[in-house]
């Protein structure tokens, strides 16, 4: 099978894009224990790589030092860096032999809580340094060859890297999770180019709405009339002209650190959730509506069918808890949180004693991991992870259909078949879906998490109440509502709008 590629972007920092990559990575290879997952680490300060590397008595970043030197065999580092290094000046390259997997690291090597089947393309404080020679890779006239374009080569210089590991682990199926840099670099628009299903971590504040606006502006934007003559050189438009082909398509817009109490705090939570989902589902409807003009333009989103409102919201986004003190336990120790239950003892000793991880809320947060997990897979049933252990990891689930239940993924599956019926029809047959007017606050008090009081929203010990999951928060409702709220996402047949800006009601118009 071709590799498959998952990566965490937005050009906004602190976010939660390597902690995501840390914890979907490890999770996704635990529960597909065949396949060989590669963790790549594209940013400069290596916090992915420090985090996955780590045992206690030993901090990652001692190792990462250690792979950074140029050491035998390979006398280069065992790093991206490195790597990047034998494509940007190839010829100290000649006369040497050496294999892409030169440049893995085993992970459980060196952190034996991590899973066996992880490998670790190590990040490296030396890309910042690079970004001068990449761009001038990028830039460099094509030489004359029939079909060769250096800049769209050069993005792929990462791609590259995978496919050659393919030919070489021949017969094995191959999944990478990248971790990415917030700023706009070179080595990020390699990254990028890498990447097949992007996911983009937000946050509930208007610096992470405005963020998701100029990422896909960074992305797929169009000339306007007033900054043509400044983007002629601009990747978007380079990008879209030369290399669509290759640019990420959306998969999952995470909204992270998640608030699951009926507070008000939740509520603001939840109206900031829901203006990034509008966002995100105007984006779609513009995109899908280029394509029937340009066949060639980038589609920006994975194909998922043709989703209403509603469906997009149970297809396309996905809530994350706060992680609290489990998630600093985790990232300190460098144990996954799919194991850290198990390894609360020494958990408890890397913090000379101290109870810092509470059962409850790593089950709740486990559950939301392997919900993101079948959104960004696509698999809302759950039939392409090992089934047992998807049933371990879900506390109260005996079965598959009790994890499914559990996680409203019955709900996305729905919502999934609808979206691809509705493709089927096409598009000329597919009208925008009414969606909430966000800027209404009429509503905004009765869309509470059904999980109520105590849901993962402190450590304080008031998550020891072990609610279940929230639900889907990316509904443009209530989390969890979904498909089956009255009138879809709108979650209120009254203050609705459609994407087109018109005013409607739900309650005449059917759904499919």
């Amino acid at each position: 099978m071709p590799v498959e590629v998952f990566g965490c972007w937005t050009n906004k920092g602190g976010v939660g894009k390597t902690t995501l990559t840390f914890h979907l990575s490890a999770l996704y290879a635990h529960l597909n224990p065949t396949k060989r997952v590669i963790i790549a680490d594209m940013c400069p300060q290596a916090n992915l790589s420090n985090t996955v590397l780590t045992r206690p008595g030993r901090k990652g970043s001692r190792v990462v030092r250690e792979l950074s030197q140029a050491a035998a065999p390979l006398h280069l580092p065992k790093t991206v860096a490195g790597y990047l290094h034998t494509t940007l000046v190839p010829h100290s390259m000649m006369g040497k032999t050496i294999k892409k997997s030169d440049f893995l690291v085993k992970i459980d090597e060196h952190n034996p809580r991590m899973p066996e089947n992880t490998w670790l393309l190590c990040g490296d404080n030396r890309l910042d340094e690079m970004s001068q020679a990449l761009a001038r890779a990028m830039a460099a006239p094509s030489g004359g060859m029939p079909g060769a374009d250096n800049f769209k080569l050069s993005l792929m210089t990462l791609r590259f890297f995978f496919m050659d590991l393919e030919t070489e682990w021949a017969g094995e199926d191959i999944v990478v999770f990248i971790d990415t840099n917030p700023a706009f670099t070179e080595y990020t628009q390699l990254a990028l180019c890498t990447i097949d299903r992007l996911l983009i971590p937000v946050n509930a504040d208007d610096f992470s709405l405005q963020a998701v606006d100029y990422m896909i502006w960074n992305l797929f934007s169009e000339q306007d009339e007033f900054i043509q003559g400044y983007m002629q050189d601009s990747f978007s438009v380079k990008a879209s002209q030369r290399a669509a082909d290759i640019l990420p398509k959306i998969a999952l817009i995470v909204h992270n650190r998640h608030s699951v109490r009926r507070t008000r705090l939740a509520n603001a939570v939840q109206h900031l959730n829901n203006q990034q989902t509008l966002r995100a589902c105007t984006a779609l409807q513009g995109a899908k509506q280029r394509l029937t003009v340009n066949p060639s333009a980038s589609p920006v989103y994975v194909d998922k069918g043709l989703p209403n409102a509603s469906q997009f919201a149970d297809i396309f986004t996905g809530t994350m808890r706060e992680m609290f003190s489990a998630g600093v336990a985790s990232a300190f120790t460098g144990i996954p949180m799919h194991r850290v239950q198990r390894n609360r003892t020494i958990i408890n000793n890397a913090f000379d004693g101290a109870v810092v991880v509470n059962t409850a809320a790593v089950r709740n947060l486990l559950k939301d991991l392997v919900k993101l997990l079948a959104l960004a897979t696509d698999d809302p049933r759950l039939e392409n992870v090992d089934e047992e252990r998807v049933i371990s990891l879900v506390a109260g689930a005996a079965s598959l259909q009790g994890v499914l239940h559990q996680l409203d993924l019955s709900t996305v599956a729905v919502a999934y078949d609808r979206a691809r019926e509705a493709a089927a029809r096409g598009w000329a047959d597919h009208e925008a879906e009414p969606v909430l007017d966000v800027d209404s606050d009429a509503t905004l008090s009765d869309r509470a998490v059904p999980g109520g009081v105590g849901d993962n929203d402190s450590d304080d010990g008031s998550d020891d109440a072990d609610t279940g999951a929230p639900g889907n928060g990316g509904s443009l409702g209530a989390p969890g509502a979904g498909a089956s709220t009255a009138g879809g996402c709108a979650g209120s047949s009254n203050n609705i709008v459609s994407l087109r800006g018109k005013s409607q009601s739900t309650s005449s118009r059917g759904r499919s």
